[in-house]
């Protein structure tokens, strides 16, 4: 998907820490999925997404931050309405199903689109064991 906009997908650590977190291994990959997809058709071309990790008080945090226009306020009142797409294409359900599976995880989604442009999505997850 970055490739067919002409963007790129990049790392933001250079070394990842070994996390481990209790979930359905097809449940986290279709909410990653769904987020990574989201942050390819916000770019412009050229543009380009990070993925980033950090351990917070017993939670793996996983950002995913893209340089794409953002995201327009009436938007993000409804961006986890199921069925609310601003793409043609789009079944509105990404940001719904990836809210849900992340609850179901006993974690949380946030997003933010600072004002400049661009948006950054937080995923929380609890670790194993904690």
């Amino acid at each position: 998907a970055f490739a067919e906009v002409g963007g790129t997908l990049e790392a933001q650590v250079e070394e990842w820490p070994t996390v481990e977190v209790r979930g359905e291994p097809g449940s986290l990959e279709q909410l990653f999925l769904n987020l990574l997809l989201n942050a390819a058709q916000a770019l412009k071309p050229g543009g380009k997404a990070t993925v980033g990790l950090s351990l917070e008080a017993g939670q793996a945090v996983v950002s995913v931050v893209d340089d794409g226009s953002g995201i327009p306020p009436e938007v993000m009142k409804r961006l986890f309405e199921p069925f609310f797409s601003t793409h043609p294409t789009g079944t509105g359900l990404g940001m719904s199903i990836a809210q849900r599976i992340a609850g179901a995880h006993g974690g949380s989604i946030e997003v933010d689109s600072p004002l400049h442009g661009g948006a950054v999505v937080k995923i929380r997850l609890p670790r194993a064991g904690t």
